[in-house]
């Protein structure tokens, strides 16, 4: 078979999905030498030099198929109009099957599909145009017209479903596989210089935006200051949207801890494996996530995870997370309190995190998404 995947979502900021198709990539390589495939990207700022930005296998049967093409342009004409632009492109290639690898597809008439579908939602991101076409409209297309899904979660197949209305009889559940192989390594505090982090400290890392519920997470962290005697500040790691971080800074400062939150984004592999290993506590307040890779990353670092009792949260963290209420700061609180005062506690939930892991195995995703791509044949 000749299969195009769609890489081009992993070209925006760093995030989990360009981690899922970094190691599904990785393990795809490693598994399978007969299938050939084209991996596909059509972008404009930046070509072609941006696809250095992700790292992909170089082996022969691997090959790019980029395309220079303005997407805030080119997409909403192609859906308005129903053009097939990039299938016209695709065509010359012979191919036998597209995989829409982050929730969108083209307008397809002649190329089976499979769509992975990473997160569901009514409400978008953002409240932008933009956000509402790409990460709402054109998914909704995706989950209807292709002819295969793969949700990263059972709670994605539930949101779907419930959504769209769609067969459940084409949406195959494949968790993503765990953590990266650097976050299973030491890290030493070297990587961390020029960062001036100061311990203890407790931990969030994902994107700075509103579905986080960082706000609760910050509200929580002011009454544990207020009420016990921790030394510990709150490290926020990640790519930030900016009203969301905007209306975060009003919080804090409101709640005058400005001296006690840290915010950091653009961090290598090998920083952000030594920003979990130094922390005391992980937290993980999201109300809405397709799978929270973060939880299982913290895990194989060591660290004890609380999370939010929501979405798909308890099925990816299992026994290994404490959890809260998820709009409830006192609620969060007093569990953040309870763990960090609480040796024994620290100690059951790095362990059950441990075990956890075994769960996850980025082969087995491999393996599960190529039988979907033979099950073409």
């Amino acid at each position: 078979m000749r299969i195009v995947i769609d890489i081009g979502g992993a070209l925006g900021s760093p995030s989990g999905f360009r981690r899922y198709i970094e190691e599904l990539l990785r393990a795809l390589a490693e598994l399978d030498k007969a299938n050939e495939y084209l991996l596909y990207a059509a972008f404009w700022s930046g070509f072609p030099d941006r696809i250095s930005q992700i790292d992909l296998p170089r082996q022969s049967n691997f090959r790019l198929a980029l395309r220079r093409l303005p997407q805030k342009l080119a997409l909403p004409i192609e859906e308005r109009l129903r053009w097939r632009i990039q299938e016209k492109w695709l065509l010359p290639f012979q191919p036998d099957l597209f995989h829409g690898a982050g929730s969108i597809l083209p307008r397809l008439a002649r190329l089976p599909s499979v769509v992975t579908i990473h997160h569901v939602s009514d409400k978008p991101d953002r409240e932008t145009w933009w956000s509402r076409f790409y990460g709402a409209e054109l998914t909704r297309r995706a989950c209807l017209e292709a002819d295969k899904l793969i949700a990263i979660s059972h709670q994605t197949k539930s949101d779907m479903l419930g959504l769209y209305g769609i067969d459940p009889c084409k949406v195959e559940v494949i968790w993503e596989g765990g953590p990266a192989e650097v976050f299973k390594s030491p890290a030493s505090d070297a990587s961390l210089a020029g960062l001036a982090i100061r311990k203890p400290y407790i931990l969030f890392v994902s994107a700075i935006n509103e579905r986080k519920n960082l706000s609760t997470l910050i509200r929580a962290f002011a009454e544990l200051k207020t009420r016990s005697s921790i030394a510990h500040s709150l490290v926020l790691a990640g790519w930030r949207e900016e009203a969301a971080f905007r209306e975060l800074q009003g919080e804090i400062d409101r709640l005058k801890i400005a001296g006690e939150v840290r915010f950091i984004d653009s961090l290598s592999h090998e920083q952000l494996n030594a920003l979990y290993r130094g922390a005391d506590l992980f937290v993980y307040p999201s109300l809405l996530e397709g799978f929270g890779l973060p939880l299982l990353e913290a895990m194989a670092c060591g660290v004890p995870v609380i999370a939010a009792r929501a979405s798909v949260l308890p099925e990816i963290a299992g026994d290994a997370a404490l959890y809260f209420e998820g709009k409830d700061p006192h609620d969060l609180a007093a569990r953040m309190a309870q763990v960090l005062q609480d040796a024994e506690l620290r100690r059951e939930l790095v362990t059950k995190g441990f075990e956890r892991l075994r769960c996850f195995d980025w082969r087995r995703t491999a393996a599960q998404t190529l039988r979907v791509y033979e099950s073409f044949l």
